[in-house]
């Protein structure tokens, strides 16, 4: 770009003495012609259309560049635009699930840390799940793991520094007390239907020592019943099916877990 303006600016300043010198002997002998020919006259005249064209490519080319450097800021100002905008998202999601988290936090007593699971791998043989909080954020096994709603999601088995191993909720190792919750106003609201409910490994829980005595129907809502290490009224599920046992003792009873994959991008960890 330098050679190319030091050479227009050369070719200016050459066109405009011949020029100059030219209409001044004109000027001086105005009335000899052989001073001034026809021809020296369309030299020039083609000679400054030319300068004409190459000062309309110089000022396209300019134009074109002040483009190119204009886009440039905008899409670096669209950018940062675009940053603050996923950090206000961000920062909005984290602040809704901060309130929600109050009216769980304020039923059950005790410490909590705010988290989340970033792999979730269920399979027919094989479950892997990984919550994003380790020893180093205090974290323990046995840690429960719940959503902002008090939905129950599993229990810490296994730490590491940065992140912990999760027993989920429908794994066959998993167990938990559990009992079907009825509001006051029901009738059988008195009587009070227990279990011990367990997890099989195709997404479902089975809500075991249910007798036939025992009242539970289809829609009923299972929670913790804090007969074991866990809390009281946590969120199982709701069940899903049962079946009658004409010669046994106990009613075959299954639980549709609560928890699913769109409430697990932040959790709470209740620290024990």
């Amino acid at each position: 770009m330098s050679r190319f303006s030091a050479g227009n600016q050369t070719f200016f300043y050459l066109f405009a003495t011949a020029t100059a010198v030219i209409f001044l002997i004109k000027f001086i002998f105005g009335g000899y012609d052989f001073l001034y020919p026809d021809f020296a006259e369309g030299y020039f005249s083609a000679a400054w259309s030319k300068l004409e064209i190459f000062k309309k490519i110089s000022t396209e080319a300019l134009k074109w560049r002040e483009l190119a450097n204009e886009n440039e800021e905008l899409r670096k100002q669209n950018k940062e635009l675009t940053q603050k905008t996923t950090l206000a998202g961000a920062l909005e999601e984290e602040n809704k699930f901060l309130r929600r988290t109050v009216g769980i936090t304020a039923k059950i007593p005790g410490r909590f840390v705010l988290g989340g699971i970033y792999n979730l791998n269920l399979t027919p043989s094989d479950y892997n799940v990984l919550l994003n909080r380790g020893s180093k954020n205090g974290v323990s096994e046995g840690d429960i793991v719940i959503t902002a709603e008090g939905i129950l999601v599993g229990q810490v088995k296994q730490v590491f520094g940065a992140f912990s191993k999760l027993l989920f909720i429908t794994d066959p190792a998993f167990k938990i007390s559990g009992k079907i919750s009825r509001s006051t106003n029901s009738r059988q609201a008195g009587s009070e239907t227990k279990g011990l409910v367990k997890g099989r490994l195709n997404e479902e829980l089975y809500f075991d020592l249910i007798t036939r005595k025992d009242t539970v129907k289809e829609g009923d809502l299972v929670v913790s019943s804090g007969d074991d290490t866990f809390p009281p009224a946590l969120i199982i599920g709701t069940v899903s099916f049962v079946a009658a046992n004409e010669t046994g003792v106990f009613q075959t009873v299954k639980i549709r877990p609560a928890v699913n994959g769109e409430s697990l991008a932040k959790i709470l960890i209740m620290m024990r």
